[in-house]
């Protein structure tokens, strides 16, 4: 057995592995939640914007958004654009 990966990442796999350790500070904040704590408005929103990101991040993972070039009226180039897979194309 190779030891150089831990069992977690084994199990979970790398990108979820990542995904998992972020939530060490929203489990800290449940706890604290759980205590009777009173967190302030900045509080709030970075636990917000944590909780928001990782489950973007994972559905991404997931390959829930594929991205497509829209093309631009003028000037050529386009844009990535996140499409929900199952979206209907124009």
């Amino acid at each position: 057995m190779d030891n150089s990966v831990p069992i977690g990442i084994k199990l979970l796999g790398p990108v979820n592995g990542v995904l998992f350790i972020n939530l060490v500070p929203i489990t800290a904040f449940a706890i604290g939640l759980a205590q009777g704590r009173a967190f302030g408005d900045v509080e709030l929103a970075g636990a917000s914007l944590t909780i928001g990101a990782l489950i973007v991040n994972n559905l991404n993972s997931r390959g829930l958004f594929r991205f497509r070039r829209t093309e631009r009226a003028v000037g050529g180039g386009g844009v990535l654009t996140a499409v929900a897979v199952g979206a209907g194309t124009r």
